[in-house]
């Protein structure tokens, strides 16, 4: 399947939104080493704007700017304190360490998330769209690194007795800029969002998934005698907005079930064994009767058990009426 909403379709991208980022970035970074209330309203806007560019640029990935961020503003807070408090007593060095090795955990946690949207998107078409992410992760890693060099450069520019120039600090705010537009423009281009969005349950789900209970199931196997009628739906119990509904065939009876999709919620809305009552796919128990879900889809005949991608759709949506 061919991404709908990636760079190349984006009409964004063609106006070069992701360039317009990267300069705006390294404007605010230019801001921000002159003193003055205009400048550092100055700083403030192109700092803002920058981020919001993100989001057009990138309409997927621009939340992982987010983490970006944070990583850098660990490495801001670490390195300062490290530094510039060293010398007032042993508990700043420490501070100061732990925030450059949160600095360290967020870089390290966004390379594990685009992994497991690799892994997910690689499950979903059977192997035939692995994404390598070793050279990204390279980026992720040089991200990291030139943040805390950043700030060290900084905290030697500011303090008049080490006689530091501004260019190292202005070298490393312009390479991270350039970094941080490059790394979230490798998962917006890389990765099938249309199957991470329309072929799988959210993200959440997938892992409540792979973590549920044997409890859970054997629960499950114990309602193979009850009978319930499944109920009609077309809105979301929980939002109450308006579903795109389906038909998906079960797998070992070929008993068919209409499967919503919130995209409020983002997950696929399904009929409870227990009740019949449709509740969002993915959770522990049932938002009508609080019974226990097992964490696949379970056909209300027969209450085989399968993945939701296991169920075969046979039926367009254009030909569902709600």
């Amino acid at each position: 399947m061919e991404s709908k909403n990636n760079l190349r379709t984006n009409p964004y991208f063609e106006l070069g939104m992701p360039f317009v980022s990267m300069l705006l970035f390294i404007g605010a970074a230019l801001a921000g080493i002159h003193d003055g209330l205009v400048y550092s309203a100055l700083w403030i806007f192109l700092s803002a704007l920058s981020f919001v560019s993100l989001y057009f640029a990138f309409p997927h990935s621009w939340k992982y700017g987010i983490w970006l961020l944070a990583s850098y503003f660990c490495a801001f807070v670490g390195v300062a304190f490290f530094i510039l408090k060293r010398n007032e007593g042993l508990q700043f060095s420490i501070i100061g360490l732990v925030f450059i090795l949160g600095s360290v955990s967020f870089g390290w946690s966004l390379v594990q998330e685009i992994r497991f949207l690799r892994d997910v998107v690689k499950e979903n078409t059977s192997g035939k769209k692995y994404v390598p992410i070793g050279n990204w992760f390279i980026l992720v890693v040089l991200f990291v690194i030139f943040s805390n060099l950043s700030i060290y450069s900084w905290t030697n520019w500011v303090d008049p007795s080490k006689g530091w120039s501004i260019l190292p600090y202005l070298f490393f705010e312009v390479t991270i800029s350039i970094l941080a537009v490059v790394i979230l423009w490798f998962p917006e281009l890389a990765i099938d969002w249309d199957i991470l969005h329309e072929e799988s349950p959210t993200f959440a789900a997938i892992k409540r998934e792979l973590k549920a209970a044997e409890s859970v199931v054997t629960y499950v196997k114990r309602q193979k005698k009850i009978k319930v009628t499944a109920e009609k739906f077309t809105t979301c119990p929980v939002c109450n907005a308006k579903l795109s509904m389906h038909v998906r065939k079960c797998p070992s009876c070929g008993n068919e079930e209409y499967v919503g999709w919130c995209a409020k919620h983002e997950t696929f809305v399904v009929t409870c064994v227990s009740c019949g009552k449709p509740t969002l796919y993915g959770l522990r128990e049932c938002k009508a009767c609080n019974s226990p879900m097992a964490p696949r889809l379970v056909c209300i005949k027969c209450k085989n058990e399968a993945s939701i991608k296991a169920w075969t759709r046979v039926e367009p949506k254009s030909r569902i009426k709600s």
